[in-house]
Formats: structure tokens, sequence, C-alpha cells
């Protein structure tokens, strides 16, 4: 409640980080289960978006013989985006209590996991 008390307007607010332990010892989850649910889950989804990347961008490092390098850096942008953009509407779902705050967490990563997997297959 310290550092809560300590923000004095939209700036600092951006600043302020709490950790899973802090949002648990100050009972943030019980107060407002669908925003602070939604902020737990994102924080264990987080470390999995490098891991998302890096499937969705392997199968674009294979030798393509007929594909330039620009198609595939441009299509490779483009999911990546798209990635993102399902990430931030997911996560709006979960903070306005539409899905479950796991769900809004775990599914962009899950979808786009399968994506890239499905696209390695492909290559040979």
């Amino acid at each position: 409640e310290y550092r809560v008390s300590q923000v004095g307007g939209l700036r600092d607010l951006r600043k302020l980080t709490l950790s899973m332990r802090q949002m648990w010892s100050m009972g943030l989850l019980e107060r407002d289960p669908d925003l602070w649910g939604t902020q737990f889950h994102s924080i264990l989804a987080q470390p999995w978006t490098c891991f998302v990347v890096a499937l969705i961008a392997l199968p674009f490092g294979f030798n393509h013989g007929s594909r330039n390098a620009t198609a595939g850096l441009a299509s490779s942008l483009v999911i990546v985006f798209g990635f993102f953009a399902l990430q931030r509407f997911f996560h709006a779902l979960g903070v306005g209590g539409k899905i479950e705050p796991w769900i809004s967490a775990w599914v962009p990563n899950l979808v786009f996991s399968g994506l890239g997997i499905g696209m390695i297959l492909r290559c040979r």
C-alpha cells in the first residue's frame, strides 16, 4: 500500500510494477479477481512469449529457394504483430471479465505455438 500511495500521476502509475508476491500479500487477487487475476496470469505467461516468437521465427530461417528474404521478413513481421495484437485483445477480455483470467493469458501463446509448430512441420 505504501508503494501504491506514492503514485502521483499517470507517469508514476506506468512505472509501478508489483511482483506476484506483493500482489498476493496485498490481497489484490480477492479485491478485483478479473483485473488482478489477469495480471497475475499474464506475468506467468510472459516469459513463454520468447519461446513462442522463436517457434514462429524458426521456419523463416530455413532455406526456401524460391522465396526471397523480403517476403520472409514481411510475413514474419505480420505474424508477430498479429501475435501481440491477439495478446492485447485477450488481455482486455480478461480484465473486462468476459473470459477467465488464465485463458486470457495463455490462449495467445498456445495458438501461436501451434502455428509455429505447424509451420516447422511443413518445412522440409
